[in-house]
């Protein structure tokens, strides 16, 4: 019961702060550009991690990850990283 409570008071939370942008001043297409801009920073770290999920065991139990997929994963990964730090470069120094 106490992960119901927290899927839906989350779910509340979203829809709060939905509310919250539609009354302000904001424009809309300021939001997606800085929603575009939020994505593609955290996906770099949420690469990482299910990059590293594939390799514990304890996750993945007797499940093999295919040596290539994981090598592909891994340079998706990097370059991911490198696309968000020259992102945020260009935002700081341009």
């Amino acid at each position: 019961m106490q992960s119901a409570g927290a899927f839906y008071g989350s779910i509340a939370a979203v829809a709060l702060l939905g509310l919250i942008l539609n009354l302000s001043c904001m424009s809309p297409i300021k939001a997606l550009f800085w929603s575009a801009v939020i994505n593609g920073v955290s996906v770099g770290p949420i690469m990482i991690i299910v990059m590293l999920m594939t390799t514990n065991q304890k996750i993945t139990g007797s499940m093999q990850f295919p040596r290539l997929r994981w090598i592909l994963g891994w340079i998706s990964t990097m370059v991911m990283v490198a696309v968000a730090v020259c992102m945020l470069t260009d935002f700081a120094f341009g």
